[in-house]
């Protein structure tokens, strides 16, 4: 906040007097939306401050300084946009498993990763010349943790750094991150991905109406907020006029509420920023799939890696193309047929690259890379709102299985019930002793309690799917979901209506401007030219 805005976090001085931390801190800023767990009148209005960079520590009843137990430091998730830590309780986990859990809160969205030259050229230290603030808050965090969590009886030679979704993806991103090295020592990546915004596309103009896309944009859209541009060409070409010191007092001097205002919500709330900016200070330039698999960028940890088998239904849910939600009285699928293809494919891709294709490339120099598939989907049918179909194992609900929480994550309240209580408590005990086994000794194994089914290392393509004992339970599986063989999959499906509605699905799966799409296209156009 204030002169640190866009700046890489600092230690705080020691403190005179003991911190009364008894309440959680306030978000980051971000718009309100469904998933903070929130009153619907503040969906869309800016939520939360800049002073936000706190932490937050369980630990088991009776610990004492010196104690030595794992650490697991949690990354909460939101597209990189949203989320708070406030929204996870790390207590029946620290309890449970015997570790102490630390929740942590990081810059979002344009205060998160912000890149142009005016920055750079203004900092004040080597890493404010990084764009990856966020990025940089959670390495403060971990370093923080090295230092200090001992005397919260915590080991900080072993630390299991786990999170999901954006927060899975900034983990992967710290796997080979020069400045984070040493700090965690196993990591689990729950629904992750390998996703960056080239520095040109940060700070660019877009050409589109994704304002929030680059600084300049952001910029522009500023003095068109303000009144102070006529139209948006006109208000590029204020931002392109502007010295770096103009620059910089125009977004330094903008509120929160006026930076978060620039924001353009997708459908869904998705809010398209950028994120993860190579920089050769924090985040090495190079492709990120070429990283991963070079030992002398990653140390070989354990890592732990999964995805949810519905994952896309979460967003698809959500996309009225696809459903009409009538708040309170019905969902309604528009086309289950079409529904269910289409978020098997998109799931599937999530799978592929979040797990199996970062497994191969990681197993290469780490025989420790273990994998997951979550595929509980034992939810309700209600009388207008079946939510097996609509839902199922989407994105996203691991969490209360991981957490072994069932009541505070209240967005999930009409998927459990009296009826799969049994089978999803017995399902979120074994998760949790898999986890917790991990943070002990860098394997799930057979969980703590050394009953459960063995989870086997990745080696050839070996996963366990996570589900309820009545429906299949904890059973191996093996076999690598890659691009390619997504790809020869689609190319044989001849389950699309149409061939005009394959071809647009083809460009939805397989095409865009994220950076993976460029890096395996070439490559499946390629093996499908040979064959």
């Amino acid at each position: 906040m204030g002169t640190l805005r866009w700046k890489a976090p600092r230690s705080l001085p020691p403190l005179e007097q003991p911190l009364a931390a008894v309440e959680f801190s306030d978000m980051c800023p971000q718009l309100g939306q469904p998933m903070l767990d929130i009153d619907p009148a503040l969906y869309g209005r800016t939520l939360g401050s800049e002073d936000c960079l706190y932490l937050n520590i369980w630990a088991p009843p009776g610990t004492a300084a010196g104690e030595g137990l794992p650490v697991m430091v949690w990354v909460h998730g939101g597209s990189n946009v949203g989320g708070a830590a406030s929204l996870y309780d790390g207590g029946n986990m620290a309890t449970s498993q015997e570790v102490i859990v630390v929740s942590l809160n990081y810059r979002l969205g344009l205060f998160g990763w912000f890149s142009h030259p005016a920055l750079r050229a203004a900092a004040e230290a080597p890493l404010d010349r990084s764009p990856n603030f966020g990025t940089l808050d959670i390495i403060q965090a971990l370093s923080w943790v090295k230092a200090n969590i001992a005397a919260f009886g915590g080991n900080p030679a072993n630390v299991t750094l786990f999170g999901q979704s954006a927060g899975a993806m900034n983990i992967v991103t710290l796997l080979y991150a020069p400045p984070a090295r040493g700090l965690f020592h196993r990591a689990i990546v729950q629904s992750g991905s390998l996703r960056q915004t080239p520095r040109e596309v940060a700070e660019g103009l877009t050409g589109d109406d994704r304002s929030e896309f680059s600084s300049s944009e952001t910029a522009a859209k500023l003095l068109l907020n303000r009144g102070l541009a006529a139209s948006r060409e006109q208000a590029r070409r204020q931002v392109a006029g502007l010295d770096h010191a103009q620059f910089l007092e125009l977004v330094r001097g903008a509120s929160a509420e006026e930076l978060v205002a620039t924001y353009t919500p997708d459908i869904g709330a998705r809010i398209r920023v950028p994120q993860i900016i190579p920089d050769d200070i924090v985040v090495p330039a190079g492709s990120p799939w070429e990283l991963i698999a070079d030992p002398a960028h990653v140390p070989p940890l354990p890592v732990m890696l999964g995805s949810n088998r519905d994952e896309m239904k979460f967003f698809l849910g959500l996309d009225p193309r696809y459903v009409t939600i009538v708040p309170g009285k019905e969902i309604r699928i528009h086309d289950p047929q079409r529904y269910e293809l289409h978020a098997r494919y998109l799931s599937d891709r999530w799978t592929a690259l979040g797990v199996d294709e970062l497994a191969l490339r990681l197993a290469r120099h780490n025989p420790e890379v273990y994998a997951y598939r979550f595929d509980w989907d034992d939810q309700p049918r209600y009388p207008r709102a079946d939510f097996k179909a609509f839902f199922g194992a989407a994105h996203a609900m691991e969490l209360p299985f991981v957490f072994q929480d069932f009541e505070r994550m209240r967005m999930f309240a009409l998927h459990f019930t009296e009826e799969n209580r049994r089978g999803r408590e017995a399902l979120a005990a074994a998760m949790g002793e898999y986890w917790g086994n991990f943070a002990h000794t860098g394997r799930p194994g057979r969980g703590r309690c050394g009953r459960l089914p063995e989870w086997p290392a990745w080696g050839d393509g070996s996963k366990l799917l996570l589900d309820a004992a009545h429906d299949g339970g904890i059973t191996p599986h093996t076999g690598a979901l890659t691009i390619l063989a997504l790809y020869e999959r689609f190319v044989r499906d001849d389950a699309f209506a149409t061939e005009q509605e394959k071809e647009k699905f083809y460009r939805t799966l397989f095409c865009g401007r994220e950076a993976w799409a460029s890096y395996f296209l070439q490559r499946l156009e390629s093996t499908h030219a040979s064959s």
